[in-house]
């Protein structure tokens, strides 16, 4: 039999979604460098309905932000909350994110730098295929730095999102 601890630490946030959309989920870390952490979440079927339960193993006083990228039909929804104590809120306005669509005529490649704790402020999604795409790491030997790329198919649309 497995017991409960007195007092369990964390939040959780849950989100439902129709089964025809794709969410992608993101906590927004602000250390000296922004950057995205993927979420780990536990995904249910409820009727025609998914739920995504997101587990935060450490509340910040101040708040945990949050991006979720939300893929439903032909159209994306960016939406930034903060989790303060029991209440998330919205943002309306997101100055430190920027996004913009990306149209492929032939194969191109996208190149950036790596933070020093190996974390990234750049997502690029394939809104074809509704997926991430994972960057390849590698050593820019010229600079002696980590670097990331890119690879992008052709004919495609591409959603790319970063931090500043």
């Amino acid at each position: 039999m497995i017991t409960a601890p007195e007092k369990l630490m964390g939040k959780y946030i849950c989100l439902f979604s129709h089964v025809s959309n794709t969410i992608f989920s993101y906590e927004i870390c602000k250390v000296k460098n922004s950057f995205f952490k993927k979420m780990i979440e536990v995904k249910e079927l409820i009727g025609d309905n998914n739920r995504f339960t997101y587990f935060i193993e450490k509340p910040l006083p101040e708040g945990n932000e949050f991006l979720f990228i939300i893929l439903k039909n032909s159209k994306v929804y960016l939406n930034k909350y903060i989790l303060v104590y029991d209440a998330l809120k919205s943002y309306k306005v997101m100055n430190d994110i920027k996004y913009k669509v990306l149209k492929t005529d032939k194969s191109e490649t996208i190149y950036f730098n790596y933070l020093k704790s190996m974390e990234r402020n750049m997502l690029v999604f394939d809104l074809f295929d509704k997926k991430e795409i994972i960057p390849i790491c590698y050593l820019d030997t010229k600079i002696n730095q980590l670097r990331g790329k890119f690879l992008l198919k052709p004919n495609r649309n591409y959603l790319m999102i970063q931090m500043h």
